[in-house]
């Protein structure tokens, strides 16, 4: 049996940096959000060195197979560009109608711009400088 290497861009997602339910409830109470054409995101510091998500889909989107295939979608794209995002942040990625028929690259860039402008605007709430650590 071979020994378990962590792949060396990060990409995975654990348990640690998936928000739980009740964590969710109170992200609502004490955060700042951000639209972007396909998402609104809702953010809120952290004391941790790392993010943690919450993707969210509403049951208008469709019936639960539809629901679970754009979490996925979702969680892909986090994983893939969470190296280059700012850290430190607790982050509910609520998705918004049209976000299972867009282009790959175009949900990419969307949720990014969407993360980005929700962690600055925690960054000036806290006075922190926006492009410190990022």
């Amino acid at each position: 049996m071979e020994n378990f290497m962590p792949k060396p861009d990060n990409q995975e997602l654990s348990r640690e940096e998936r928000l739980g339910s009740n964590a969710v409830s109170k992200l609502f109470l004490k955060s700042n959000s951000a639209k972007s054409r396909y998402f609104v995101v809702r953010a809120a510091a952290n004391a941790l060195d790392f993010n943690r998500i919450a993707p969210i889909v509403s049951k208008k989107t469709g019936k639960a197979n539809k629901r679970a295939r754009i979490k996925r979608r979702i969680r892909a794209a986090y994983r893939q560009h969470k190296s280059t995002l700012p850290q430190g942040y607790d982050l509910a990625l609520i998705a918004r109608f049209g976000v299972l028929d867009v282009a790959y690259t175009e949900l990419v860039r969307s949720l990014k711009d969407a993360i980005e402008r929700a962690c600055n605007l925690c960054n000036k709430d806290s006075g922190k400088d926006s492009n410190a650590d990022n």
